[in-house]
């Protein structure tokens, strides 16, 4: 079963992320394929414009992608992320607990997508910090999908960034994943795992969509309350996690971690290529600044070669990335500026700060 389809979800104020997402988004490699935004609420029409307007000028455009737009319609107070998990929440009034937002907008844009659901085959569900870092990412992605078996529901990353996540969930497929909607029992599973998410909550608040099945998997064994929800829906869900749910974080790269989403974090790129030499796409905020960097680094891994990045880099006016990536080296960095006869003097001002 191929990815047919993007999914972005939004809130109103990631739309400036979504029209820089749009623009660096490389070549899929795939022709006529659906670009689904779902909004929390309802689409502005002044905003859809404007995507719009961002959309015809970059490469899914080019590649005879089309747009559909999603409104979840969530009443304005549904939609809300509380990050402290200690603070207080009514979940008799918010059942979706702490993340309420995320939660209840992942199952309504699934949902939305159940009539196209056979044509589409697969979604791969990106937020507007998942980005593609190479050419061809999504018929790459179908290739590895090819591996699965005819079953499979889900394909996604476990989380492999440093931070230190608890057992229970360590197992957990983040969101940003490719998800099986043209199964015949797809939805099935869909809303079996939102019963049990709903149940869950009343016991653990915080809980996200993406974590609660390792959750309650991992915890009926010690908690009585968590036991008393086993019935045989959840037995379904817990087989179906262990026996139809795939590891892809060899090409859905996942550091949407703590640490990686600290201000004060800064990605050793060429460590990260090195480790993560397959990614196709790579989440977490850290990346956003820094994907035509990561791109020049995955395209040149082969010949291993700080120049050839540099090189690229520098042609194509990403000369800030090229700081970046070749600070550390200060010779190799100065060579390529003497190798490339059109920088400006301005150009060259901007590598060389990178020195100090």
């Amino acid at each position: 079963m191929k990815v047919n389809g993007i999914v972005v979800p939004l809130i109103s104020a990631e739309i400036c992320h979504l029209k820089t997402w749009l623009s660096s988004c490389p070549p899929s490699g795939k022709t006529g394929a659906v670009l689904y935004l779902s909004i929390d609420m309802a689409w502005d029409e002044y905003d859809k414009c404007e995507i719009m307007d961002t959309f015809s000028r970059c490469r899914l455009s080019q590649e005879g992608w089309r747009v559909v737009f999603i409104e979840c319609q969530m009443a304005a107070d549904e939609s809300f992320y509380v990050k402290d998990s200690k603070k207080h929440v009514d979940v008799q009034r918010y059942p979706y607990g702490q993340k309420s937002g995320p939660n209840m907008q992942f199952f309504r844009t699934i949902r939305a997508l159940r009539a196209p659901a056979e044509e589409l085959g697969g979604v791969l569900l990106m937020e507007v910090d998942a980005f593609p870092v190479v050419d061809g990412w999504n018929t790459q992605l179908d290739a590895h999908i090819a591996n699965f078996p005819n079953d499979a529901l889900l394909a996604g990353a476990r989380y492999a960034g440093s931070t230190n996540l608890a057992a229970q969930i360590r197992s957990h497929f983040n969101g940003n994943s490719a998800y099986f909607i043209g199964r015949s029992d797809f939805f099935t599973f869909l809303d079996a795992w939102e019963r049990l998410l709903l149940k869950c909550i009343q016991m653990a608040p915080h809980l996200a969509y993406d974590v609660a099945i390792p959750w309650f998997m991992n915890y009926r064994a010690t908690h009585s309350q968590v036991r008393s929800l086993e019935d045989q829906q959840t037995e379904y869900l817990a087989a179906s996690f262990s026996e139809r749910c795939f590891d892809l974080s060899s090409c859905l790269v996942n550091y949407g971690g703590a640490i990686e989403n600290s201000d004060g974090f800064c990605l050793d790129v060429p460590r990260f290529v090195a480790e993560h030499p397959n990614a196709l796409v790579v989440h977490g905020k850290c990346f956003g600044h820094l994907v035509s960097t990561i791109k020049a680094a995955l395209t040149n891994q082969q010949r291993k070669c700080l120049l050839n990045v540099l090189h690229d880099l520098i042609c194509c006016g990403s000369y800030d990335d090229a700081v970046l990536f070749g600070v550390r080296d200060f010779h190799i960095l100065r060579s390529m500026i003497g190798r490339i006869e059109m920088l400006t003097e301005r150009q060259v001002a901007v590598i060389e700060r990178g020195w100090r």
